[in-house]
């Protein structure tokens, strides 16, 4: 397994996914972090170096995604904009104490690591950029719909029944775009 460093770099070229196999017979549940290709060769069997790779009882996902938490999220995207207004040294202050708070938040946290990736890769991409300040709201604006679900329910979310259609929530971003794929829940029983 390869771990994400959080550190300045050229932005990676393909999309960073995670992906979620869910065993029902054996209870259990398979969790993939990486890069589109890496994942795709780990769901065919093949052995890529991921950010992520576990197996882990079923629900587990869930579970950590629920006691996700919304503090420390802001600091990093104020340190991260910061960054790219600041010159050089200022700058290099800056993303060191976002890469230390987004280490801390991501510690046993899948959901919060793969957020954590988007928003540096994210960051890296506004980095190339000639309008810094356009590039601050870019990163602002995409950090907001990643760390959203973090901490908080919807009223939609605490008052879903069976009998009533789920309404998907898109935010029209195809890089920070989150798909389930679920069969219907009487195949459940």
């Amino acid at each position: 397994m390869e771990e994400y460093r959080f550190e300045h770099k050229e932005p990676l070229t393909q999309r960073v996914v995670l992906a979620l196999r869910v065993n029902t017979k054996q209870l259990k549940e398979q969790l993939w972090l990486g890069t589109e290709y890496e994942v795709e060769a780990a769901l065919r069997g093949l052995d890529k170096p991921l950010y992520l790779a576990q197996t882990r009882p079923l629900g587990a996902f869930w579970c950590e995604f629920g006691k996700s938490f919304a503090d420390g999220w802001t600091e990093v995207v104020l340190a991260l904009c910061g960054a790219l207004l600041a010159r050089r040294a200022e700058r290099e202050t800056q993303e060191r104490k976002a890469a230390e708070l987004l280490s801390q938040l991501v510690v046993g946290n899948s959901a919060a690591l793969y957020a954590a990736i988007q928003i540096w890769e994210m960051y890296l991409r506004c980095c190339r950029g000639r309008d810094k300040h356009k590039a601050e709201t870019a990163l602002r604006d995409y950090a907001q719909l990643l760390i959203l679900p973090f901490g908080e329910y919807s009223p939609e979310m605490a008052n879903w029944k069976w009998e009533k259609p789920v309404v998907p929530v898109w935010n029209y971003r195809e890089d920070a775009k989150l798909e389930l794929w679920y069969p219907p829940w009487r195949n459940f029983l």
